[in-house]
């Protein structure tokens, strides 16, 4: 995780509030992004099964890695039930509104959280 791509940039209209908190600072330091490739150029495709599931095998992977967001197990129940597990798992779209306005595009962000609980202590089956 040290060294990763550079897939962010910087902020325009950023709707992501930790960005407010490192006025100044590449989000490129501090995050991780993770490129989903569909056909479409305008993201209108859904991701096939296979890419859903390695997804959401690669952001749980990342979440146990990461010990110092708090996120093991039923922590990540916890903040799924609060709604500040999308402060965590964000889109392109909520660090820069302007320029990323459609990324991840149709994505349905709340299956997709469900997915990442799912089979953890206090998750969905």
């Amino acid at each position: 995780m040290r060294d990763s791509a550079w897939g962010n940039g910087i902020p325009v209209h950023s709707r992501w509030p930790l960005i407010a908190e490192r006025t100044g600072v590449n989000p490129n330091r501090y995050t991780i992004s993770i490129e989903h490739a569909k056909p479409s150029a305008d993201n209108s495709d859904p991701l096939t099964p296979a890419q859903l599931r390695a997804s959401v095998s690669l952001v749980r992977w990342l979440l146990a890695a990461l010990p110092e967001l708090g996120l093991a197990g039923d922590h990540l129940v916890e903040r799924r039930d609060s709604g500040s597990l999308r402060d965590i798992v964000i889109g392109h779209c909520d660090i820069d509104s302007v320029t990323r306005a459609h990324c991840p595009g149709t994505w349905d962000w709340d299956g997709y959280l469900e997915l990442l609980v799912a089979d953890q202590p206090g998750g969905s089956a």
